[in-house]
């Protein structure tokens, strides 16, 4: 009897201990990444998807944010891809990244000093998160909002601001076009910020340069078609939208089969950036006009709330 009641003192105690998570986010398992844990729930379908990536490291005050596993030196972001002309979203930013499908639409990207680049999720999809200028002949593009982590006041590192020439955007090769603000020589004295604002699926995106401007340069464009690789409400089923009381009985099996179904859409999400990633790096090689089809990775992350109220009105 003293034994059984020092074990039920310890059950108890492990429990309370467990219950006793950060105000503000949802209990989760011991075992738990401490970085998973600290991100919001709709933005942990981004931490299970990317983890074989890149790592996620703490930078305050933006909490944990993802760092690619790239030549952080020299790499910038939104230079190993090309833009791809849509007639719903304007211009669309295809990677030839595994992690391209998260970091370049939705969120925003930091620079750090000791880190390099590093991103902070969101739950808005974007064709493409920055924002657009134009010079002379030239169209150029830059992380949107882009910050530089302990000093919001320093200047965003140069390279990270790309342009290339009006007619090279709907190729395949473009990062071989790119050049600098400096290189730029006469032009730089008329850069302009410019912005096709539209709402799309409730969503304010920027479509970047009409595609009739660019068509007075390259003739016309073919537009694309935008195709799903993986079902558009996948977000929100690993984000953990609010659930209906199980019964007692059914309510271990009903987690053990959430989990598990949660396992398989990060894997076919993890299967299909790769994919997608794959293909790009294709067309890429052959340095073509943009494909008619662009296959992309864009599961829909709401918040927990918003599921909530979703499901109230059912």
């Amino acid at each position: 009897m003293i034994r059984l009641r020092i074990s039920l003192v310890i059950v108890l105690a492990l429990g309370l201990s467990a219950g006793c998570a950060t105000v503000g986010l949802t209990p989760a398992p011991a075992t738990q990444p401490v970085a998973r844990q600290a991100l919001l729930p709709e933005y942990r379908v981004f931490y299970d998807a990317l983890i074989d990536y890149g790592d996620w490291i703490l930078i305050e005050p933006y909490g944990f944010v993802f760092r690619p596993r790239v030549s952080w030196n020299q790499w910038q972001p939104f230079e190993d891809g090309f833009w791809a002309p849509t007639d719903t979203y304007g211009w669309v930013w295809i990677s030839a990244e595994p992690f391209g499908w998260a970091t370049y639409h939705y969120g925003q990207w930091i620079y750090d000093g000791f880190q390099g680049w590093v991103w902070t999720p969101g739950v808005e999809w974007m064709p493409g998160s920055v924002s657009w200028y134009v010079a002379g002949d030239y169209v150029g593009w830059s992380p949107l909002s882009a910050r530089v982590a302990g000093d919001p006041g320093a200047a965003v590192p140069d390279a990270a601001t790309h342009f290339a020439r009006i007619g090279a955007l709907g190729t395949t090769d473009l990062r071989s076009q790119i050049v600098s603000r400096a290189q730029l020589g006469v032009a730089a004295s008329s850069v302009q910020r410019i912005r096709n604002v539209a709402t799309v699926d409730g969503t304010t995106i920027d479509r970047g340069p009409s595609l009739e401007m660019v068509e007075q340069v390259t003739g016309p464009l073919m537009r694309a078609r935008v195709e799903d690789l993986v079902p558009r409400d996948l977000g929100h089923r690993i984000a953990g939208p609010p659930t209906r009381a199980a019964l007692p009985g059914r309510a271990t099996a009903a987690a053990g089969d959430s989990a598990k179904a949660d396992r398989d859409a990060i894997d076919a999400t993890q299967r299909a950036a790769e994919r997608a990633a794959i293909e790009a790096r294709q067309l890429l090689d052959r340095r073509g006009a943009a494909p008619p089809t662009l296959r992309l990775v864009r599961p829909v992350v709401r918040r927990p709330d918003d599921a909530a109220a979703a499901d109230s009105t059912r």
